[in-house]
């Protein structure tokens, strides 16, 4: 009967770790998102370089 227990015990464990993870990949994958439009915003206003020439 222990033996079960410890069984039950390591899946429970194996599933608790997966939701873990999971949970924790979705918040690294919204993170990782907000840095590239951070990234982008602020890497397309410094390139957006318009030559236009002014006649005094």
């Amino acid at each position: 009967m222990e033996g079960n227990n410890n069984a039950g015990a390591f899946v429970a464990s194996v599933i608790n770790q997966k939701s873990v993870n999971q949970n924790a990949q979705q918040v690294l994958v919204a993170v990782a998102a907000q840095i590239q439009k951070v990234y982008e915003s602020q890497v397309g206003f410094s390139t957006n370089d318009e030559m236009d020439k002014i006649k005094i």
